[in-house]
Parts: structure tokens; sequence; C-alpha cells
């Protein structure tokens, strides 16, 4: 069963006492793993991108780095990695020279 907005369907009434609320928003439920319609489409074009390049999916984490490589912003640590879509990139998400 899939809800048609703007309705949620839970496993659960809310606790004895506490306020029912909607839920956040954007928030939608569904697993991308389990339900592939949910996945997000992603496109990018530019100079420093490869032009008709397809990867598999991957988790929006990962744009972070690659956004930063290509501003040339130095990346503090997180979740994601630029290996993920260095493909994408001409220089192959090298790191540029100092």
């Amino acid at each position: 069963m899939i809800a048609t907005g703007p309705y949620a369907i839970r496993a659960h009434a809310p606790s004895e006492g506490k306020p029912d609320s909607p839920p956040t928003a954007g928030m939608h439920g569904l697993d991308p793993r389990k339900v592939p319609e949910m996945k997000a489409s992603f496109f990018a074009a530019g100079p420093d991108i490869v032009a008709g390049k397809t990867v598999r999916p991957f988790e929006n984490v990962n744009l972070y780095p690659w956004l930063a490589h290509l501003l040339g912003l130095n990346v503090t640590k997180t979740d994601g990695s630029l290996n993920v879509l260095a493909g994408t990139l001409r220089d192959g998400g090298a790191e540029a020279e100092k």
C-alpha cells in the first residue's frame, strides 16, 4: 500500500498523552533500497564533468565532497566519499596541486 499525500501511513498511533503530529516535511517513510521508485534523479553538466557519464545509484552524502572538489574547497570529514562520483570528473577526483 502506498499513501497518496498529504497522508502518511504509520504502524502505531502516538503514545498515550503524546500529541499527534504530522510527518516532518520531506519525509515519505519509504526506503529507496526497497522501493526503487523513490530514488531521485541527478543530472550534472559543466566543463569539469564528463559528458554522457552514467553512474550507479549513490547516497546523497557523496555530493558534498564532489561539490567541494569542483569548487576547490577543503572537505571536512563526512560520511560521504569523493571516490563514489570521481569517475564523473574530468580530473578523476585528483587533488589539485598547491
